[in-house]
């Protein structure tokens, strides 16, 4: 809902209007052949000036416009305006186009190229946004051939672990299947119940759960906790009521029939990684402002660490210690937007981590397969 605040430009707009109908200084004023000319302009002004607006918070990154960013702004948009004012406002005012000409050229045709280079555009952003997700790795991390005896079950958080889960199981002789239970996320009430009549998917998801006897567990716990900031427009909207409780609840229940991985959570970004590649290609990156962490998740993992690191069969998973704060390798991205993994990242953490630890001991793994 609109703000009070927005009453007072309303209230200044009435009363310039009202004393601009009588004899004063604001009538004088308003009178000037520059303020005329520039009323004359005002629309194209008010629709040039967020095109531009928009683009130096997307090619600067900041939340606030860069001071020297504003005179560059005001110049473009009065040029364009003059451009759009004299060479399509004033030709077509004065053009003797009927109704149906009028509707055929100035809406339905400039609708239609403006939807086709919409959806053309998309389609490009799409692709090359998944090309440079993709062309980061240099192999495929194709996982074991052998059957998955653990389950990694979350969030899109737990989707992006794909080639780490592939990289370290092959190194250590298992393999992982991965399941985004999506609005399910929890299973189990605050006092360690199943949760009765969950929705058919749920109960699907629940029941390939309980098929394994090793589970890996990772989300984003910020997000569904509460936490602020998150890389999200409507982050109230994923918060789970009790999620504590409920999540501390959900591993104590796994726990008691098998073994349980819990996963710390990654950091999240003030912008999206992969922004750099896409303003490189127009030499414009050299004006973006460095990339920064957009919150520091230690505080959050840590406790969720200490919601589970006392129940019986639980371990506690810090992979993500080993990548620090770092963003890219070489020209490589770590991070395909604010808070997921590029294949890349994923199997970069996978290597780092095999080099410090085992994931699953030899003792395990040698039980899951004999």
């Amino acid at each position: 809902m609109p703000g009070v605040a927005l009453l007072l430009p309303c209230i200044l707009t009435a009363l310039l209007i009202h004393f601009s109908a009588k004899e004063s200084w604001i009538k004088s004023f308003l009178s000037f052949k520059l303020v005329v000319w520039i009323g004359k302009l005002s629309y194209s002004l008010y629709l040039f000036h967020w095109i531009f607006i928009a683009f130096t918070y997307y090619i600067s990154g900041e939340k606030e416009l860069p001071q020297s960013a504003v005179l560059p702004i005001i110049f473009l948009t009065f040029i364009f305006s003059i451009l759009s004012y004299y060479l399509l406002e004033q030709p077509i005012r004065k053009s003797k186009l009927t109704f149906k000409q009028s509707f055929l050229l100035l809406y339905l045709i400039p609708s239609l190229v403006v939807i086709g280079f919409n959806l053309s555009v998309r389609s490009h952003i799409k692709n090359k946004t998944k090309y440079l997700k993709d062309k980061s790795i240099e192999q495929n991390v194709i996982p074991l051939n052998i059957p998955s005896k653990i389950l990694t079950i979350g969030d899109s958080h737990a989707g992006h672990l794909e080639n780490f889960l592939n990289y370290v199981g092959s190194k250590e002789g298992w393999r992982s299947d991965i399941l985004n239970v999506h609005e399910c996320i929890l299973f189990v009430d605050k006092m360690g119940n199943l949760k009765k009549n969950q929705k058919k998917d749920c109960a699907e998801y629940w029941k390939k759960i309980e098929s394994y006897p090793v589970i890996f567990i990772s989300m984003f716990y910020e997000l569904k906790r509460g936490g602020s900031p998150v890389p999200r427009f409507n982050p109230t909207s994923y918060i789970v009521k009790n999620f504590d409780e409920e999540f501390q609840a959900l591993v104590k229940y796994l726990a008691k029939t098998k073994k349980v991985y819990v996963f710390a959570n990654n950091i999240s970004l003030n912008r999206s990684a992969l922004r750099n590649a896409f303003l490189a290609e127009y030499k414009l990156d050299k004006y973006l402002s460095p990339i920064q962490k957009l919150t520091d998740n230690k505080v959050s993992n840590n406790e969720i660490l200490q919601l589970v690191k006392d129940i019986p069969n639980v371990t506690w998973v810090d992979a993500v210690k080993y990548l620090g704060d770092t963003v890219y390798v070489g020209k490589k991205t770590i991070y395909g937007d604010q808070d997921h993994f590029t294949s890349f990242g994923s199997y970069y953490m996978g290597t780092l981590f095999h080099e410090k630890e085992r994931l699953l001991s030899p003792q395990l793994v040698s039980e899951l397969y004999k």
